[in-house]
């Protein structure tokens, strides 16, 4: 099952990335060159799921060859960081990127939101309740499709809950329900 982990530049998904490999924190920025991959697997209401799990670059100038690595995702993680709300912001244009891309249309989402252990240092930063809304919002959109959207709070610095099975288990239901009317 092929996922594709986005979100703007400098929002933690490298260091998501390298933290469920069993990586560690690297406090010195490392931006993503196009893309990455990972291979997973998890087990699912008695099912094997293999998941491909590609990270890509959050960059606008690589915007352009991002769209190649959206076909045939079935689902995506979208990350932004509660520190910057640009990032907040710009999640429908995250969304809309992967719909229009994807070769398949509306897809299943998570919603992750990283670097919650800074929250309290920046004036502004996006709440708990307020990335609920914009969920249950988004959510209420996907009724016909029969799948909700999830958002789930991280930190990649501290490992709060980084548990990749328990991210990619709501995500993986959906896909399961969406694509396949498991």
């Amino acid at each position: 099952m092929k996922i594709v982990l986005v979100g703007d530049i400098n929002v933690g998904k490298t260091t998501f990335f390298n933290q469920h490999l069993g990586g560690s924190f690297q406090s010195r920025y490392l931006k993503t060159v196009g893309q990455a991959m990972s291979l997973r697997t998890s087990v699912i209401e008695d099912r094997h799921i293999k998941y491909q799990i590609l990270i890509l670059a959050g960059h606008p100038k690589f915007k352009a060859k991002r769209s190649v690595f959206f076909l045939g995702a079935l689902g995506a993680l979208v990350m932004f960081d509660v520190t910057t709300r640009k990032t907040f912001d710009n999640l429908d244009l995250w969304i809309k990127e992967i719909w229009d891309h994807n070769g398949k249309g509306i897809l299943p989402l998570v919603l992750l939101g990283n670097k919650i252990d800074l929250r309290s240092q920046f004036f502004g930063s996006i709440s708990l309740e307020e990335a609920n809304e914009y969920c249950t919002k988004l959510s209420g959109q996907m009724v016909p499709y029969g799948f909700d959207i999830p958002y789930i709070e991280i930190s990649a610095k501290t490992g709060f809950n980084i548990n990749i099975d328990k991210i990619l288990e709501p995500l993986g239901k959906a896909c399961l329900k969406f694509h396949y009317q498991l």
